[in-house]
């Protein structure tokens, strides 16, 4: 582990391989910043799409309680040490799967969220292998036939203050799959829209995010584009 600074400002330990990172010093600054103003001590967050967990992990530095949630099995040790090297908790829950609005009849909902309750417990097995800084998958779509589907609205998690969602492409199923909790808790959401992978891959355009959106009560703001669209939806 390394400790290096986030954009000069939140230091945060990581792994050797993520350290190298020459853009940590301007790493998607709107976003955290505007994040960092969202989140207080015990702010519950759902990070959909936790990747390798170094932002998650500093959002547990910032006080939050997180729900951890990535379809990639590979990714999982890295998510863990990440955690357990900045935060002297454990997460909420850890989801190994793809947030969708359909249902892995596979996985029945009641096993999901009797999983995710297990405080003392949390870490999956997929969390105690082997780090492959090369994982190897580039868009979330690439774990949809491997991986259980949930939506997030059915399952028994901690109501969220703020959802964090980066998933290169599937921002609509997965924000369907949340519909319920949207229409009646209405959390703050921070979405990074991908206009390409999200009609190539799916055939949604961000019109279609910004219109269901509205359907439950939001209004959009585009705060910053660099190689996608960063939205917060209040």
């Amino acid at each position: 582990m390394r400790e290096i600074l986030i954009n000069g400002k939140w230091p945060l330990n990581v792994l050797e391989h993520r350290a190298e990172r020459p853009e940590w010093p301007f790493c998607e600054a709107h976003t955290l910043s505007l994040a960092h103003s969202l989140i207080d001590v015990g702010t519950v967050v759902w990070d959909v799409g936790s990747e390798e967990g170094d932002f998650p992990a500093l959002f547990g530095t910032w006080g939050a309680e997180v729900v951890l949630i990535e379809p990639n099995p590979y990714v999982w040790p890295q998510i863990r040490l990440h955690w357990e090297a900045n935060v002297d908790r454990n997460p909420v829950a850890c989801l190994v799967g793809l947030a969708s609005d359909k249902v892995d009849p596979a996985t029945p909902d009641y096993q999901v969220g009797i999983a995710v309750k297990r405080r003392g417990g949390c870490w999956p097995h997929v969390a105690f292998g082997d780090v492959f800084p090369e994982h190897g998958f580039r868009h979330i779509w690439e774990h949809a036939r491997n991986s259980p589907q949930f939506r997030l609205d059915r399952l028994y998690l901690s109501t969220p203050d703020l959802i964090m969602m980066d998933i290169e492409g599937g921002e609509l199923i997965a924000l369907r799959g949340c519909e319920d909790v949207l229409r009646t808790r209405h959390p703050d959401v921070l979405v990074s829209i991908h206009p390409d992978f999200l009609y190539d891959l799916y055939g949604h355009t961000r019109q279609n995010v910004i219109e269901f959106m509205e359907s439950c009560g939001y209004e959009g703001r585009l705060y910053c584009t660099d190689h996608e669209e960063h939205w917060w939806f209040r």
